[in-house]
């Protein structure tokens, strides 16, 4: 197949967007659950399109390929998602946050409450875990930025951000036992 000059090849993605947008968003819905994200996603895919035109126009089949870029595309979005929502903010994030109505309050508020327990759950720990919890979620290290600060293995970073985390969750668990009373 030749190659397209710039006029034909934006035909050819507006003719795709047209015949495939709302297949796509339909695919990308299927994997993240979401009807925002799967837009989002599918927007990403056009990019990815626009950016590989000279792939795509030599492609057959290019729905079942544009139907392979979008279920990766959402695929890699709920990895990325699923990283941020396991990084924790660092402390300064809580005391800086705008409140501009009551949610936005009651959130923050939350946030920081959490952020005082996950410290009290880690206030009998090592110095050790203390140091690669501060490193990890303060100041969102990446395990091998930390192996290197503290000159250990990235699998002796990975061993202790585990056990931080245990304790956290046992400690957790126990402090939500005594606040959470039955028949209260």
């Amino acid at each position: 197949m030749s190659i397209k000059s710039n006029q034909e090849m934006e035909y050819m993605i507006c003719t795709w967007v047209t015949n495939y947008q709302t297949q796509l968003i339909q695919r990308a819905f299927s994997v993240v659950k979401d009807r925002q994200l799967a837009e989002d996603t599918v927007q990403e895919v056009w990019i990815k399109v626009y950016k590989n035109m000279h792939i795509a126009q030599t492609i057959d089949n290019i729905l079942a390929w544009l139907k392979t870029v979008t279920l990766r595309t959402a695929i890699d979005l709920l990895r990325k998602e699923k990283r941020m929502k396991e990084i924790l903010p660092d402390e300064d994030y809580l005391d800086n946050i705008s409140t501009y109505s009551i949610n936005n309050v009651e959130e923050a508020m939350e946030l920081k409450q959490t952020w005082v327990m996950i410290h009290e759950c880690l206030s009998t720990s090592s110095t050790k875990l203390k140091e690669v919890f501060d490193m990890k979620f303060s100041r969102g290290l990446s395990d091998q930025e930390i192996a290197h600060q503290l000159n250990i293995s990235s699998s002796a970073v990975k061993t202790r951000v585990f056990r931080v985390r245990q304790v956290i969750k046992e400690n957790y668990e126990a402090m939500e036992q005594l606040y959470v009373q039955p028949g209260a």
